[in-house]
Formats: structure tokens, C-alpha cells, sequence
């Protein structure tokens, strides 16, 4: 090999190299961990809110009002009222899931009665704890209790 494409490819080998520690060292998105919260001294960084509703036995029930707020506690994951808008109002850039929100709730999200989960009309499959919350997102989870009543 000559020198001159010797060098071309040690050149070649360092961008490649460089570019790959590069994407290594990119900030990335944070997903897990505990929800906190909010700082009123702090802004907004995200402001979404999804749309959650529970079925069991094909009767839609009604998500609580004020999930994660306390009197001296706004969680960056919480309900207002019982229209089942999940509030993501967020002071990072982590990526809040809905096993989050049930995590926030106390609430198991899959349980033996879990049938399944649609997301936006389409049929999702995988664990939904792992589903990213997203602006105007409709989510139905569907459960049917073993007596089916």
C-alpha cells in the first residue's frame, strides 16, 4: 500500500472513530427513575398531555382527580379533574412513560387482568409501561376482572 492511501485510511479510521465517540457522548433523553416534584421557582420545559382512559369489562371508568398533588406536592405527572388528561408539566427533558404515571398513582399498570392497550385507535403490543407519553395521545387500556362484573 502506498503512503499516500495508507494516510487516507488512518484518516478515514479516526473520523469513523471520532464520530462514534461522538453519538457515545450525545445527551440523551432520560427515561426511569423517580417522578419529582415540581419547583415554582423553576419553568416549564415540557407542557404535553395525553389522554387516558380505562375499560374494564367494557365499561369505562373514571381516572381519579389530582393523581400526584398533594397540598405541598405538584408531581411532573398529574390529573387536574376526572377527564382522564394526564398532565406532563415537566423542569427536564426526561421522557416520562405511563408506567411512570401509574408509579405516581400507586396503582399497578399490568395485572393479570390486563387485556390490552390502544394508542391513537391502533393496537399496541409489549409492555405499556415502556409507552412514551406524547402531546395529544389517546391511550386506552383495556381489563377484564376474572368474574367479569
Amino acid at each position: 500500500m502506498k503512503n499516500g492511501n495508507r494516510i487516507i485510511w488512518i484518516l478515514c479510521i479516526a473520523i469513523v472513530a471520532l464520530l462514534l465517540i461522538s453519538v457515545r457522548m450525545a445527551p440523551k433523553k432520560k427515561i426511569g427513575g423517580p417522578v419529582t416534584c415540581l419547583d415554582p421557582k423553576k419553568p416549564l420545559t415540557q407542557h404535553k398531555h395525553a389522554m387516558l382512559q380505562i375499560v374494564i369489562n367494557g365499561v369505562p371508568a373514571t381516572l381519579p382527580k389530582d393523581i400526584g398533588i398533594t397540598p405541598d406536592c405538584e408531581k411532573m405527572l398529574h390529573t387536574h379533574d376526572t377527564t382522564g388528561t394526564v398532565h406532563v408539566e415537566a423542569q427536564n427533558a426526561r421522557a416520562y412513560t405511563l408506567g411512570d404515571f401509574f408509579a405516581v398513582w400507586g396503582k399497578p399498570l399490568v395485572t393479570q387482568n390486563f387485556l390490552r392497550m390502544t394508542v391513537d385507535g391502533s393496537e399496541m403490543k409489549g409492555d405499556p409501561s415502556g409507552l412514551v407519553l406524547a402531546e395529544g395521545q389517546q391511550i386506552v387500556l383495556y381489563y377484564k376482572t376474572p368474574d367479569g362484573q
